[in-house]
């Protein structure tokens, strides 16, 4: 669970960094995330911890909750982004920021608690907070890409481990790496960035 903790963290930090170096105009730039802009993902990672407080909140009453197959989720990120209050950048990152720190705060408390499940298996928290840690580095990534820098995690065989545990019941990354990662995630490096 610490070195979950570690790169969520970081995945939190890299996204506020990132943005810092927004202008105005980039916030409508698409990227790798296509169709979203660069403010879409902001959008999303927003409403993804929000989602994710809720989904604790639902296994600590409840039990673990059945996640939605990859084209119910596809549907419900787009339907969420669209349902979500038009909002300024600088306070959809306050809001992610805010939501993500609170998650985190809650799920440390219970990293053993069964949280989501997915025909037949049940992932306890300190899996979830891991499958964040990959969510925030994929679209720090994305963000970052779109305004054309780079991102990069300093622990990329960490997060491919995160996914390969908290997201069994998707393709493995073909390697241990970021570029690994980066393609399980359905994106291509630069040649120049692969090295």
């Amino acid at each position: 669970m610490a070195c979950y903790r570690r790169v969520y963290h970081e995945g939190v930090a890299a996204v506020r960094a990132i943005v810092a170096g927004y202008g105005p105009e980039d916030w409508s730039r698409t990227g790798p995330c296509h169709p979203w802009s660069g403010l879409d993902l902001l959008r999303h990672l927003q409403i993804t911890a929000g989602q994710s407080l809720a989904t604790l909140a639902h296994a600590w009453r409840h039990g673990p909750e059945e996640l939605m197959t990859p084209d119910e989720l596809a549907l419900f990120n787009d339907r969420t982004l669209i349902s979500l209050a038009p909002a300024e950048p600088t306070a959809t990152l306050a809001e992610f920021v805010r939501l993500a720190g609170r998650y985190l705060v809650l799920a440390s408390a219970s990293p053993d608690l069964p949280c989501y499940s997915y025909r037949g298996r049940v992932w306890d928290v300190a899996c979830s907070v891991g499958v964040l840690a990959v969510e925030w580095h994929m679209h720090a990534w994305d963000l970052a890409v779109t305004i054309g820098v780079e991102h990069r995690p300093r622990e990329p065989a960490l997060i491919v481990e995160a996914f390969r545990t908290g997201m069994a019941y998707l393709p493995a990354p073909p390697t241990e790496d970021w570029a690994g990662l980066v393609s399980a995630a359905g994106r291509q490096l630069r040649v120049d960035q692969a090295a």
